[in-house]
């Protein structure tokens, strides 16, 4: 059994992308079979964990020991806040504010 990582850190070589998660409060925490995704209060999703797949959504395939924030990777995610997360074994999925689905 793994032990919680403590929030300090996320590394990447593209930090333009990445925030840290410390401080940060998740109200929803979903788990796939290797990778996790939270939402903040602020409805901003994060995520850590097996990335295989690019199933993280952060635009690279590094496995992710804290989590990272999923910033905009295209237009239809710009401005658009998110109500829910999904996970499953190698994907992730996001329903934002006005209805849309958007999986990886």
């Amino acid at each position: 059994r793994t032990q919680p990582a403590l929030i300090e850190k996320c590394r990447d070589p593209d930090e333009s992308r990445i925030k840290k998660a410390s401080n940060k409060v998740f109200r929803d925490l979903v788990c796939g079979m290797w990778h996790c995704l939270a939402i903040t209060t602020k409805k901003k999703v994060y995520a850590w964990g097996k990335n295989k797949y690019g199933q993280l959504g952060l635009g690279h395939t590094n496995n992710e020991h804290t989590p990272c924030s999923i910033l905009p990777l295209s237009d239809p995610f710009l401005h658009k806040h998110v109500r829910s997360i999904a996970a499953g074994k190698s994907h992730s999925a996001v329903v934002v504010e006005d209805g849309d689905v958007f999986t990886w």
